[in-house]
């Protein structure tokens, strides 16, 4: 996986196919657990593609949603302790800062492969998310495909729980 990984990095840094389409990409999850050669790689491709956040990539790799949230806690009750942020003014949102990326929670979230579950995906941020399910695997995914998601979407109520 990490040879894939790792051929798809180089691919993405050669074609620079962040300015072309212009997307950010932003990288999430225990990155520290990753060899320091692919670590280098995403680190650069995150900052060549920063300024292209017209849209944004989220790749979760060495990614767990309850990992997220626990290793946030971990950092917020750290910084409790050194009195860096008020117990009291703890709140979402700075919650959600102590997360491993901070981005607008996404509007839907699509899964391929014959599941119909998020495995773990974005717990936190996946609160109000619109769900889609695809009977294909992610290779297979078209731009025909991405128009049906959009076009599901828009057609959908969004009620945020109300």
């Amino acid at each position: 996986l990490f040879a894939i990984f790792e051929k798809e990095a180089d691919k993405i840094l050669k074609e620079e196919v962040y300015k072309s389409n212009e997307f950010a990409i932003t990288f999430l999850g225990r990155l520290e657990k990753f060899p320091t050669h692919l670590r280098e790689k995403m680190d650069l491709i995150q900052e060549r593609s920063q300024d292209y956040a017209k849209r944004m990539i989220n790749v979760a790799i060495g990614y767990n949603g309850r990992t997220e949230i626990v290793d946030a806690a971990k950092k917020l009750a750290q910084d409790v302790a050194e009195k860096k942020i008020d117990v009291n003014t703890i709140n979402e949102n700075t919650f959600k800062n102590y997360l491993y990326a901070n981005f607008s929670d996404p509007d839907m979230i699509v899964r391929t492969g014959y599941t119909q579950r998020l495995s773990g995906f974005l717990t936190y941020q996946s609160t109000y998310s619109e769900l889609y399910f695809m009977n294909k695997f992610w290779p297979e995914f078209s731009r025909e495909d991405l128009g049906t998601v959009v076009s599901e979407f828009d057609s959908r109520v969004r009620r945020f729980g109300k």
